[in-house]
């Protein structure tokens, strides 16, 4: 028994994210909350922010990347990588 949709929709476009896809945008929205730590958070949050911008850069396509930067200056991360994939 199959609980969740096929991957591919009859006009092949990906209908589900993948777990990396998810987990990507949240470590970028993490890093704010480690910013908070004094002394070295703000060092720590820069790079996790980098390293997960990167894996997003992977992920998605050059069109999904620029919908998904307009998008990332109005909402979290998550949100904007949801919206740039619709």
């Amino acid at each position: 028994m199959r609980l969740l949709p096929p991957k591919d929709t009859l006009f092949g476009q990906k209908t589900i994210l993948e777990p990396k896809e998810i987990t990507s945008p949240f470590g970028v929205d993490a890093s704010d909350l480690v910013a908070l730590i004094p002394f070295v958070g703000t060092t720590l949050a820069d790079s996790l922010r980098a390293m997960h911008t990167r894996e997003i850069r992977k992920i998605l396509t050059p069109e999904e990347f620029d919908r998904y930067t307009k998008w990332d200056k109005m909402y979290p991360d998550t949100f904007a990588l949801l919206r740039s994939r619709l």
